[in-house]
């Protein structure tokens, strides 16, 4: 009786324990992919870009577009050579766009935002813009790179498009600040006479600043993200912000290549991967394997075929039926394999174009019926090709 007990105690604990290590591996698997999301989604993606502006913004298709998607897109932001290449966006408040993206999901990354005290007409002579700082250089993580007196001189130019006009961006100065200093994070102010006050506070704490550029500043445009000092840091760069009466010319347009792509992605639906596709996917790979209950497909067709081999001099009696239903069985398997190949290719393939590991993951899309569909059929084609129903050899 003891050593029952005792048995059955070992067996719940090594039960618990790998209940324990499966909890672990999956948690383990889901940080990993949850950071993984994160730092990837944070970048403009190919979706995103498609938006962007490639001619006069007032008559680009793509940035109507993507306006009709989210009328608080205001402008476009680019400094060239750097990551920083995104839309701008203006919220009801400067909290709605910390952890929300263009599309209106909830995305860490946030987006790049205008502050709610600024005009989205960028009529102020001081505007502030907020990112987040991505440690792989996406959003606003390239500031603090303008910290390098070499990386401020390399990547000082960019520009700024917006349906009410467009400016050449110059930068102007880094500074190393905290997000209780009024002069900068007040930026309604700055029209009353705060301006060169702003101005004497950027000269005497910029870590890098463009002597030539302070002759001339015009307006002032601040993009704002936190350091890795501490909590309250901030790294802000000042860029001066000058008219353009130029078309504005992309790299696209200048080589010729002015067809516009079609945006995908969430303008399809598929602004997420469904977790129930990937299971049905993989499950539908899995028929075509002797895992589990399944039955060894490889292992009967082998078999098969040495049993006609052996009986194919039978001519009359039990033999002769054995025989047939074996050849019979046997034609069944390889039509049962083909069919089998396609349908895992196609769930494969249409795993594959339909979802997008890098966007967020849910339990279920459009496409899941037809991927759970597909599994089934796969399971129909197991059960009819792959089961034998004729007379057996009398060995057997």
């Amino acid at each position: 009786m003891a050593e029952k007990i005792a048995r059955l105690i070992d067996g719940l604990l090594g039960l618990l324990t790998g209940l324990l290590a499966a909890v672990l591996i999956l948690y383990s698997g889901y940080v990993l992919y949850d950071n993984f999301y994160t730092n990837r989604n944070a970048f403009a993606s190919w979706d995103l870009l498609q938006y962007k502006p490639t001619m006069d913004i007032q008559e680009d298709p793509g940035f109507q577009e993507l306006q009709q998607i989210n009328p608080d897109v205001i402008g476009w932001l680019t400094l060239y050579d750097t990551h920083i290449d995104y839309p701008v966006l203006q919220g009801s408040d400067n909290l709605e766009y910390v952890n929300q993206d263009v599309y209106g999901n909830f995305s860490l990354p946030g987006s790049i935002y205008l502050a709610t005290e600024n005009s989205r007409e960028f009529a102020d002579c001081y505007s502030l813009i907020y990112g987040h700082h991505m440690d792989n250089g996406a959003m606003f993580g390239d500031i603090d790179k303008f910290a390098d007196p070499a990386f401020f001189q390399d990547h000082s130019v960019g520009l700024l498009q917006t349906p009410y006009g467009n400016y050449d961006l110059k930068a102007y100065a880094c500074v190393h600040t905290d997000a209780y200093e009024s002069l900068i994070y007040e930026p309604g102010g700055a029209d009353d006479g705060t301006h060169e006050a702003l101005l004497s506070y950027i000269r005497a704490n910029a870590v890098t600043f463009d002597q030539a550029a302070s002759q001339n500043v015009g307006k002032l445009i601040a993009l704002s993200t936190c350091a890795d000092i501490d909590t309250n840091g901030r790294i802000v760069l000042f860029v001066s912000a000058t008219p353009r009466t130029a078309p504005v010319e992309t790299v696209e347009a200048e080589a010729g290549h002015t067809e516009r792509r079609t945006a995908v992605g969430h303008g399809t639906q598929a602004g997420s991967w469904a977790l129930l596709n990937l299971a049905s996917a993989l499950l539908t790979l899995f028929t075509l394997l002797p895992l589990g209950n399944l039955r060894v497909k490889f292992r009967q067709m082998g078999y098969t075929r040495r049993k006609v081999r052996e009986l194919s001099g039978a001519s009359e009696g039990e033999q002769k039926r054995v025989l047939r239903d074996l050849r019979r069985f046997r034609h069944k398997l390889r039509i049962g394999l083909a069919l089998e190949l396609i349908v895992a290719a196609i769930a494969a393939g249409g795993f594959w174009y339909t979802e997008d590991f890098a966007r967020n993951m849910v339990i279920s899309d459009q496409w899941t019926p037809v991927m759970i569909g597909l599994f089934a059929l796969a399971l129909l084609i197991d059960f009819i090709c792959f089961r034998y129903r004729g007379q057996r050899p009398a060995e057997d």
